[in-house]
């Protein structure tokens, strides 16, 4: 079997997603032997879940901030002066930014236990685990969005 892309050489290596040939220099290419056309379609497809994740996780903040901030009126309802209101807004707004980002924690350490549970087990686990998710997203927000943002540099960073 001969390279992929270098067809007059010999391939020592398989990509591991297409099991097309690979010679010497493709295969040193990136970490693992892959081509070059499967490894940008992992980076797109890593890359569009981080996107849907920072979506997620900002859009959703943005959202329930301004349903829950807003009276009856469509006025904001926490005080007089408006640096009050703004650090209000700000607050509520890394809450609700941090229930998505810590829901995606939680997911990463939550066992596989509590598949077995009846419905009202699932409404209670539900609760406690939103509950949890704002506390812990207080934390993870930052530390997720930095590693996402890292992430996508990276990702462009890499060489087709």
């Amino acid at each position: 079997m001969n390279c992929f892309n270098h067809h007059e050489l010999s391939a020592i290596a398989q990509c591991q997603d297409c099991s097309k040939g690979l010679c010497n220099e493709c295969a040193t290419k990136y970490s693992i032997p892959i081509c070059s056309i499967c490894n940008s379609s992992r980076g797109k497809s890593e890359k569009d879940r981080i996107i849907k994740e920072l979506f997620w996780t900002y859009g959703l903040g943005l959202g329930l901030t301004f349903l829950v901030s807003r009276g009856s009126m469509g006025q904001m309802t926490f005080g007089n002066n408006s640096i009050e209101t703004s650090l209000m807004f700000f607050m509520m707004f890394y809450m609700c930014s941090g229930l998505v980002a810590g829901w995606y924690t939680l997911n990463r350490i939550t066992p596989q236990v509590f598949l077995f549970l009846p419905l009202i087990g699932w409404v209670i686990y539900f609760v406690i685990k939103m509950m949890i998710s704002i506390w812990v997203g207080l934390i993870m927000l930052p530390v997720r969005t930095c590693r996402n943002v890292r992430r996508i540099k990276q990702i462009n960073a890499i060489p087709i």
